[in-house]
């Protein structure tokens, strides 16, 4: 028999419910599901017992540790709300007792019903486990067509990837927590396996683990999209180590003024320190700019009022990083910078009178640095390659040139230029409609384990 009344205790789940079109049929989610918007306005049946949107990662993780230790449950059972659901289906998980509702709540719910429901977790531990869990799903609730439909276009993504010619796979380092450090295990692995990068430490079907610090130093590239952070001290020797080893870095936008607030022997990493052995912390040092408007580095264009255009250097038309890079449209709003004497500025940017893609540049503001390439030496270690971008926002990702640019530097920064293509494809592999940046709402110091309801860095547009 079909299930026609369903209550999610995870937060994939209630999307999948939604991605299948059966959102009628869920009576009840998780204080966590918050994607779509819609899903907000289902009643609650899980809630947290601490309130960790207002609580750092340690913090959290400390918690979760205290609640372990006394045999205390992390979720609690909203029970009027499961009784008013009347379900059919519960559809749980099996695999992380912190990340969503584990057996407990699903024992209490069971005790509390008297129509008894079925129970299905999701506990796919690679891709085809996750496949196999939208079929199953679709079948129960009567949605096999909408479900090989989403099946089908996975595949079909999936294929694209595996036929990208890749002729070296860079090391790839997945966390999950960072405070304390956490592996992303189970289908991560197989993710950046097929991709075509070679992963460091989990295996594939592997659980997540907590890891040391010390794994990230044989990392490949460092990628930093970055604001005003202060890593604890171990981070920070860590972050050290990889710097004077001459490791490849890529920042973008705020990564300039990526530390703030450092405190004792790391503190010269902060945007804004004025000592003479490390002028404008580690954005001036290492990546060649900072934050400081007095000196003509800060915000040159409104941002979500005046779009901007960068274009590339005539002089560096040959250079690999800007090969087959056309036109350039940033949503974000531009900054003026004023790079180290030693940096080749690739490309250039225009302030434009609206946020439409070929309006008219301001008279009134001259071209400023957008882009260029360095070559650092953190105090006296191995020299390194260094690209930055004052762009680089969610939205300018939108534009294929900007996206050509930020893979080009990805790969000269780990000298293999030799491999980036004029032609090579750089469209997205599946829906990408990022949401406008904004530092409102924000929460302070923010991981990543703290968007983990979304199962993808994909958005999708809101309704």
């Amino acid at each position: 028999m079909y299930k026609k009344r369903i209550i999610s205790f995870l937060p994939s789940a209630t999307e999948l419910i939604y991605e299948l079109g059966a959102q009628e049929k869920l009576f009840g989610v998780t204080h966590e599901c918050n994607y779509p918007n819609d899903a907000t306005n289902k009643p609650k049946v899980i809630e947290s017992v601490f309130e960790p949107e207002k609580m750092s990662s340690k913090e959290i993780d400390e918690k979760i540790c205290e609640l372990s230790e006394k045999g205390e449950d992390i979720y609690k059972l909203v029970t009027q709300n499961v009784s008013n659901a009347k379900p059919d289906l519960i559809i749980s998980q099996e695999i992380c007792e912190v990340c969503s509702a584990y057996t407990n709540q699903v024992k209490n719910a069971i005790d509390i019903l008297d129509e008894k429901p079925e129970i299905y977790s999701m506990s796919p531990h690679d891709i085809n486990g996750i496949l196999k869990c939208v079929t199953d799903i679709a079948e129960k609730i009567n949605e096999e067509k909408r479900g090989n439909e989403i099946v089908n276009s996975l595949n079909s993504r999936i294929d694209k990837i595996k036929d990208a010619k890749i002729s070296k796979r860079p090391k790839v380092l997945a966390i999950e927590w960072i405070n304390p450090f956490f592996t992303s295990g189970h289908w991560v692995p197989e993710m950046i396996e097929m991709s075509g990068g070679e992963n460091m430490i989990t295996k594939k079907g592997e659980h997540s683990r907590k890891m040391g610090i010390e794994e990230i130093e044989n990392a490949d590239m460092l990628f930093l999209f970055l604001r005003f952070v202060h890593p604890e001290d171990p981070w920070m020797e860590k972050f050290e180590a990889y710097l004077k080893q001459g490791g490849p870095v890529l920042g973008l936008r705020t990564t300039t003024h990526a530390f703030n607030g450092l405190k004792g022997q790391y503190s010269y990493h902060n945007y804004n320190h004025s000592g003479e052995d490390f002028v404008g912390g580690f954005g001036r040092q290492v990546l060649g700019e900072t934050w400081n408007p007095s000196l003509g580095a800060g915000h040159y264009g409104r941002n979500h009022k005046f779009a901007t255009a960068m274009h590339t250097v005539p002089e560096q038309k040959t250079h690999p990083v800007m090969r087959g890079v056309k036109e350039m449209h940033a949503m974000a709003g531009a900054y003026s910078a004023r790079p180290m004497p030693d940096s080749t500025i690739l490309a250039t940017n225009r302030v434009l009178e609206s946020m439409e893609v070929g309006a008219k540049p301001l008279e009134d503001k001259a071209p400023q640095p957008a882009a260029w390439v360095r070559n650092y030496s953190f105090r006296g270690g191995k020299k390194g390659r260094a690209f930055c971008s004052t762009q680089g926002a969610s939205e300018d990702i939108l534009s294929e040139g900007v996206r050509r640019m930020i893979v080009n530097a990805t790969l000269w920064c780990m000298d293999m230029e030799a491999h980036i293509k004029a032609d090579a494809d750089v469209s997205f592999v599946g829906p990408y409609n990022p949401s406008t940046f904004s530092f409102k709402p924000s929460v302070t110091d923010a991981q990543p384990g703290d968007i983990k309801g979304f199962d993808t860095p994909i958005l999708k547009p809101k309704k």
